[in-house]
């Protein structure tokens, strides 16, 4: 007959409260919920922006789209993390910091890759802002137009 741990139940299953289970994440249901939703909504919305369809995308869109979303949540887990354990063990950065920056970087990538980038406002140059502003006669490179003479 197999002896009887202590730190489970009749079951097999981790007691409440178990420093191992806590180790071992059994207690971490709701956030993995709560990151499963995030990384369904955020599925979603690339499929969105990219297609609208999913039948719409090519197969390497969609695995693109499903390496982000995958990304994304290994990030997000990370982030929950150091948000409980915070940035620094004794007088240095947590080791997990490194592979959050590489995670980062690979999402950033593979978003590139994608096609999806921030939207940035257009420069507008001084010429064409004269030219809203002021009317065509003083458009060209800032400077005002010569007039023609007739002749």
């Amino acid at each position: 007959m197999p002896e009887k741990r202590s730190d489970r139940d009749s079951r097999g299953r981790f007691l409440p409260k178990n420093k191992a289970a806590l180790a071992h994440g059994a207690y971490a249901g709701k956030m993995t919920l709560a990151i499963r939703k995030g990384s369904s909504l955020a599925r979603a919305a690339l499929v969105q922006d990219l297609g609208p369809r999913e039948c719409d995308l090519s197969a390497a869109e969609i695995i693109l789209i499903d390496k982000a979303v995958n990304l994304l949540a290994v990030t997000t887990s990370i982030e929950t993390w150091i948000r409980a354990h915070g940035i620094f063990k004794g007088r240095d950065l947590q080791p997990i910091l490194d592979r959050y920056i590489a995670f980062v970087n690979s999402l950033r990538l593979c978003l590139r890759e994608l096609g999806i980038s921030k939207k940035t406002e257009e420069t507008l140059d001084l010429g064409k802002y004269i030219a809203e502003k002021y009317g065509k006669e003083k458009a060209k490179d800032g400077q005002p137009e010569e007039k023609e003479q007739k002749e």
